[in-house]
C-alpha cells in the first residue's frame, strides 16, 4: 500500500480526538511511556476506571503533544518519546483512513 498520500505532517487526524467515542480516543500509556513523559502530559482517572494512565487532551480535543493546525501543518512535540500506541500507528492503515474521513480529509 502506498502511504505517500497520507502525509502525517499535513494531517493530524489521529491526534485530534474530540470526534471519537470515549474509549476510542484514549491513548493508553505503558509504564515505559510514563517514564518518558512529564506529569503535564499524563492523565490518570480516579476510582475504578479500567483505562489506567492516558495522554492528556486539550479542550479543543487535540492531544497535548500536537502542534499546528489539523489538516494543514502539524507536528508532535514529543515525537522521539511518543507513546507505544502512537509508534504502532502508521499512515494509510484502517484507523488512519477512518479518522481522516471523520474530519473531512
Amino acid at each position: 500500500m502506498s502511504t505517500s498520500k497520507y502525509d502525517c505532517q499535513s494531517c493530524g487526524a489521529c491526534c485530534q480526538i474530540r470526534h471519537r467515542k470515549f474509549g476510542e480516543y484514549l491513548v493508553g500509556l505503558t509504564a515505559k511511556d510514563e517514564d518518558r513523559l512529564t506529569a503535564s502530559q499524563v492523565m490518570r482517572f480516579v476510582g475504578d476506571d479500567p483505562h489506567g494512565p492516558v495522554m492528556k487532551i486539550r479542550r479543543n480535543g487535540n492531544c497535548v503533544a500536537l502542534q499546528g493546525t489539523v489538516g494543514k501543518k502539524v507536528s508532535c512535540e514529543i515525537y522521539g518519546k511518543r507513546p507505544e500506541t502512537c509508534s504502532d500507528f502508521y499512515p494509510g492503515n484502517d484507523r488512519c483512513k477512518k479518522w481522516r474521513k471523520e474530519i473531512g480529509l
